[in-house]
């Protein structure tokens, strides 16, 4: 459909507008979903079911070898008033992003860490209270 304009008194319509951009389609697990949540009460070893979820901790906790892909990434929250270890297991490089550090990451007192898988049994350890 053309834009109508008035020429010497008769209506003339002129070529046809630009089509609207179609909006962005929204990410499936995106933007609002819920990550569910477990509660460990002592030291614990991370599973591959704890992949995409929080897990709020009030102990140590360990990232093992051959458990998780690339791209896979859990959430812990440290549950208590002391800080504790994040522990890498055997054949495990821990990262701190923006360092040369590698090794065990500490999470202060109601810290939250995020530990993303990069390469097969590399991780990437950050988050408010890690160190």
């Amino acid at each position: 459909m053309g834009i109508k304009l008035r020429r010497d008194g008769a209506w003339v319509e002129v070529g046809g507008g630009l089509q609207g951009v179609q909006g962005i389609q929204g990410l499936s697990g995106g933007v609002g979903a819920t990550l569910s949540t477990s509660s460990q009460g002592s030291a614990y070893t991370l599973t591959a079911s704890d992949a995409g979820t929080i897990v709020k901790m009030s102990a140590s906790v360990t990232v093992p070898q051959n458990v998780f892909s690339v791209g896979q990434s859990i959430i812990i929250y440290n549950d208590t008033s002391s800080a504790f270890n994040i522990t890498s297991g055997a054949g495990i490089t821990l990262r701190l992003p923006g360092t040369s550090s590698t090794g065990s990451r500490s999470l202060a007192q109601r810290g939250i860490a995020t530990i993303l898988c990069i390469a097969s049994n590399e991780f990437l350890v950050t988050g408010t209270g890690v160190y």
